[in-house]
């Protein structure tokens, strides 16, 4: 009976480690994927304010242009 009692002590301990084992798995990638997510965040502001910048300098380039064609044609910027 003691050794029953002992193999039932043991398999609950190793239930018990594998539950801390699998909630520690648990927190870890948890934290991983929260910082992949920040990567992933920064990444995407970063794309997003390069295409903002663009979208500037090419509306910049067509007023640009089309003051350009006003001034050298005022006549037929008016039609």
């Amino acid at each position: 009976m003691a050794e029953a009692t002992k193999a039932a002590n043991d398999v609950q301990a190793e239930f018990d480690a594998l539950r801390r084992d699998v909630s520690n798995l648990t927190d870890a990638v948890g934290r991983l994927l929260n910082e992949s997510s920040d990567d992933m965040k920064a990444r995407a502001r970063e794309r997003i304010q390069q295409t903002a910048t663009a979208a500037q300098q090419a509306a910049g380039a067509a007023g640009t242009k089309v003051t350009d064609f006003v001034d050298e044609r005022p006549a037929t910027s008016l039609l």
